[in-house]
């Protein structure tokens, strides 16, 4: 049984970067007894008040941040310039820096701790062994620590090497989004900045544009319709009111792109048109940083396509 315990503790120091805890050895069925018996023989040791290691592990700034999250028993994770140091960033210095869940500390010297009121199980990730904040929220997170712009440069960096997505911020984003929190405000307002060339993958933003959709009072659309006049098969489109006869076409990063691109939505749109539909077109801006705008608008194209006596809309669509 002892031999089976070692062989337990061996595999997860494999994957703790060497390290585990008092705490996960006797979840592991072993006994204090055991754990000093190893230390006396000089098999495990000891770097902290209840942390061990494999003997010959090699030292490193994670062992060293590990070390400290194996040591709490309030489960913190590493975040902000720690956090970034973990995901790959090198111009940010090592630092030891924890967040916690609001209500729990994380109090010892070479160690900082930030608290949370939201700190979601969808906002943490697994650095090499760590519990590290997301690199989405860890974006959000610098603002606190670090100037604006060093925060703005990071995270062009991160969306070029499609490291993040738009999709990733803009949901931590809704998850932040609190009166006052200043760490969504300045990512925000970063975002916004960049303007309307930032676009997401198709598929993702449909799903952002439905999400929107359901904060409001507007119906969902049927999605994915194939929709053609009298004559001939048109295209098919993202989403469509029926009644209203109000075509939505988000626009994401795998399409309408190119000038080609553009010039077969543009035509698309007009045989649309032509057969009595309403195209209304949406960037992720727009749905995700001007959703307010952008409800406004589908909400006067869907009042106005529903009052013939507004604009005359001629029912020739075959689907």
């Amino acid at each position: 049984m002892t031999a089976e315990i070692d062989r337990r503790v061996e595999e997860l120091a494999s994957r703790q970067l060497g390290l585990f805890s008092v705490r996960q050895v006797l979840l592991l069925e072993g006994t204090i007894r055991m754990i000093r018996r190893r230390l006396d023989s000089g098999r495990w040791q000891q770097v902290g008040h209840g942390v061990l290691q494999l003997l010959g592990t090699p030292t490193s700034f994670e062992r060293q941040v590990l070390a400290e999250v194996l040591r709490s028993t309030s489960e913190p994770a590493a975040s902000h310039r720690c956090a970034i140091r973990l995901h790959g960033y090198t111009g940010y210095r090592e630092i030891v820096e924890l967040t916690v869940r609001r209500g729990q500390q994380v109090r010892r010297t070479g160690v900082m701790c930030h608290t949370s009121t939201v700190l979601p199980a969808h906002h943490l990730v697994s650095v090499r062994g760590v519990p590290t904040t997301s690199l989405a929220r860890t974006l959000f997170d610098l603002t606190s620590v670090v100037r604006p712009l060093r925060v703005a440069r990071t995270l062009d960096s991160a969306l070029a090497q499609e490291q993040v997505t738009l999709v990733e911020l803009s949901r931590v984003a809704r998850d932040l989004r609190a009166r006052g929190r200043r760490k969504s405000t300045v990512v925000r307002g970063i975002l916004a900045e960049r303007g309307e060339d930032f676009v997401a993958p198709a598929t993702e933003l449909e799903q952002e544009f439905v999400a929107l959709l359901a904060r409001c009072d507007l119906p969902q659309p049927s999605r994915q319709v194939d929709l053609g006049s009298d004559l001939a098969w048109i295209g098919r489109v993202d989403f469509v009111f029926r009644d209203e006869r109000v075509v939505v076409e988000t626009d994401g990063k795998e399409t309408h792109t190119s000038l080609l691109d553009r010039r077969a939505d543009a035509a698309r749109d007009a045989a649309l048109v032509a057969a009595g539909w309403v195209v209304l077109r949406f960037s992720w801006f727009d749905i995700v940083h001007d959703g307010g705008r952008t409800l406004a608008t589908l909400r006067r194209a869907l009042h106005t396509a529903a009052r013939p006596d507004l604009v005359p809309i001629q029912d020739r669509g075959r689907y």
